[in-house]
Parts: C-alpha cells; structure tokens; sequence
C-alpha cells in the first residue's frame, strides 16, 4: 500500500445521520420485518385493535344489553377519530422492529397506536367500554336477553284422570258437625250433641216419611277394601242405597266424603265373633266373646273413630258374639249412648240383640234377605223380587250384599223399576225410624 503524499494516515470519516437517512432505514426494516411476519403468520394470530369511538349509553342498560351481538367478522361503522394515524401498518409492525434507541423519536407514527393487550373486553361490567367486535361478549346478554324474550304463556292444568285409586274429591262432602263429636284415643268419636241431635238423625239421608208407598232399603258392604269397586259403588248406585265402610280400609275419610257428597248414608262395619271363630277371623279388632267387655269396648272406640258423619253401625257375620248376652250387652249399650243406629246384616237364630236393644230404644234393623249368597245375577234378581214380596206385606224390608260388579249392577237396574211397582228405595234410616220396623 502506498503511502499518503503528506506522509499521514488520513481516516474515512463515517457518513452523518440524518432524519431522512434515519427514516429511510426504518422503514426498509419495517417492511422487512413485515414481509418476515406475514410469511410467518404471525399477524394472523394477531387481534386486530378496533379504531371504532366508543358507542354512547344508552338510557337503560337493559336494552343496551339486550341487542344482539354484531358478528365477529363485522367492520367497525364508525369513522376514524383526528388523533389516528391515516397509516396504520407500522403500528401493527411495531412489536416486531428493534430499532436502535435514537430512531424511537424519530418515529412519531407509531406512538399513538394502542398496544393490543389493552383490549376494551377486559373491563365487560363497564356499560360505557367499547365492544371489539373480534372479542367474546360479556357474560352478562345471556340474563339480559332472557329478561327482553317475552315470558311463554302459563300451561293451564291439565284435570286429572279419573283413576280407579283416586276417590272423587272430598271437597263437595257435606261438613261434619263438631257437636255430634267428641275427642278419643285413636280419633274423634261420635256423641249426642247436648240439645239432644243424634247422629243416625242428623247424618240420615233425607227421606219423606210420608211416603205411604212400601219401603226398601239395600246396604251394601265391603267398601273401603280395594278402590276400583268402591269407586264403582259410590257412582252407580242410588244415592238412596246405604253403603257400610270397612274399618280396615284405606283412606276412608275419603271414600265417606265421596260417598256422602254423592247422596249416601253411610254405616260403618263393625267387626264381630262369627260362629267358626277363629278359622274365619274378621281381623284384629274383632269383637271377641273371649275377651272381657273393656277390651272389647276399646276396639269398639277404634272401629268408631275412623271416619265421622255415619248414622250407624252394621255387622253380617257376628253369630257367636251376638248370640252371647253377657259380651253384646255392653256394646249395645254403647251404641245408644253415642246415638247410633244398629243394622244386623244376617241375624242368626238366637241372637240377643232383639231383647237387649228394645228397653234401651235402641234404633235397629235386621235384613230380610242376603242378596248375594250366589254371586250369579239370576240369584240377585231372585232376592230382590223376594224383598219386594216382603216389603208388600209387611210395609218394609232390608237387603243387604256386597260390592260385587254382578250385585251393584243388578241393584242399580232394579232400583230404577220401583217406581212403576208401586215401591219406594229408602236409606236404612227410614227402616230404623218407623213403629213396628222389622226386627
């Protein structure tokens, strides 16, 4: 190398920078750096900011709330503010230049753009936060647009189905009188209320004594036990038929509401010793001739406590505790002094209820015919014809069976013929309120 004329080593002196040197150089990097973005695909993953002024409140929140959110993809509608810049790319670039410290100020486009991590959905409980359109909406339009959808209209109830275990409701049964009842140990109990009303009077069904035409009263046992034949009972039969509840029986305060709001008078089955005790057993709170009569009087208290508003009380099959003096005494006597009527369904031969209940006036009735022994309609209609043959002579007759769809058919077929034959269907009552009833 040869050496300077002057014998020194002169030095290149670098080239000044200036602003416009500065600015080229940026913005070649800046390009640079986004061409090396967009092959990358980083700004796709990049939220874009929106430059869209915030919409004003309005009044209610509510039905701010309740507008529907704009798609994700919509472009702001709103013009750009004056602070924006008109390019705004290298602010997006920003993020991915490094220039030196000196070339910060030397670039005034960049500074105004709003980092991204700023995003307005941060704040959502703020009503004056501006949507970014890119972002997932706040929480709280689910409430809010459930609260702005109209409500459904109410469902009306649909009416029950009839059912063979429901009872009608006993709403429309005839209220029972709390003067004809008095508090027990296993229910209320029936009374006779202190101006002299007796139960099997006020509870009767209603009857023209009047009525000169023979009279005849059926009774129909076994109710209470299964639902689908109660049921059947109560809404075929006459109401002027008599129906006598089993004390053993579900939900009875039911069936005798329905029964009574549907016009019947109601007796109340009392279990009793039958004559082939104790292969035939009516059950625990059968009244026993092996038993002392306070026993037999608390089981007696119970049978009587289970439903309210009967006229009476009823037995078919006792033959071995009516016919013991010394054991059915006792009850009768109970019996009359709560003011009730007393029905034998099926007296046996040597019963003693006839010679006890006549000093102490008890109200009793005995059945002339068992309608049912035979459960064939042929043996029905026989008994029937036969009351009706007794009931001519005698001016009265009882008839009594079970609740068998065969019997409560034939019954209810029958009942509608009387009128023509010159006879009348009476409630039990009427029997037991006649001189000279049978007995």
């Amino acid at each position: 190398m040869a050496d300077p004329p002057s014998g020194e080593i002169e030095f290149v002196r670098p080239r000044r920078a200036t602003p416009g040197r500065i600015l080229v150089a940026l913005l070649f990097l800046g390009a640079a750096a986004g061409v090396v973005a967009w092959q990358l695909g980083w700004l796709q993953r990049l939220p874009l900011p929106s430059f869209a002024r915030a919409p004003a409140p309005a009044p209610a929140p509510r039905v701010e709330e309740a507008l529907p959110t704009p798609p994700a993809g919509a472009a702001p509608t709103a013009p750009p503010t004056a602070e924006t810049p008109a390019s705004a790319p290298p602010a997006e670039t920003k993020p991915a230049a490094a220039p030196p410290s000196d070339s910060a100020a030397a670039a005034p486009p960049a500074a105004p753009a709003p980092p991204p991590t700023a995003a307005p959905p941060a704040e959502p409980a703020s009503p004056q936060a501006p949507h970014d359109a890119a972002a997932a909406p706040p929480p709280a339009p689910r409430q809010a647009v459930a609260e702005a959808m109209p409500p459904p209209p109410p469902t009306p109830a649909a009416p029950p189905s009839p059912s063979a275990a429901a009872p009608p409701p006993p709403a429309a049964a005839p209220a029972t009188e709390q003067a004809l009842l008095e508090p027990g140990p296993d229910g209320p109990l029936p009374i006779i209320a202190r101006d002299g009303r007796e139960p099997w009077r006020v509870y009767a069904r209603p009857f023209d004594m009047s009525d000169k035409r023979p009279r005849i009263a059926i009774v129909i046992f076994g109710l209470g036990l299964s639902a689908a034949p109660t049921e059947a009972s109560i809404k075929d039969l006459p109401g002027a038929v008599t129906l006598a509840l089993e004390p053993y029986g579900e939900r009875l305060p039911d069936w005798a509401a329905a029964a009574r709001a549907a016009g019947h008078e109601l007796l109340l089955s009392v279990p009793m010793e039958p004559a082939d005790y104790p292969r035939q057993d009516p059950g625990p709170y059968t009244l026993l001739t092996s038993v002392d009569a306070k026993e037999n009087l608390r089981r007696l208290d119970w049978v009587l406590s289970r439903i309210t508003g009967y006229v009476g009380v009823a037995n078919v099959n006792g033959a071995r505790f009516t016919g013991s003096r010394t054991d059915l005494l006792p009850v009768l006597e109970e019996i009359r002094k709560r003011g009730l009527l007393f029905v034998e369904g099926r007296a046996a031969e040597q019963s003693a209820a006839d010679a006890l209940s006549a000093p102490m006036a008890l109200p009793r009735v005995v059945s002339d015919r068992v309608l049912d022994t035979d459960v064939t309609g042929a043996t029905v209609d026989r008994q029937l014809s036969e009351l009706e043959e007794v009931a001519r002579r005698r001016g009265a007759a009882l008839g009594v069976g079970y609740l068998y769809p065969v019997t409560v058919a034939r019954v209810a077929g029958w009942a509608k013929t009387l009128d023509k034959k010159g006879l009348v269907l009476a409630p039990a009552s009427a029997l037991g309120a006649m001189p000279g009833a049978p007995k």
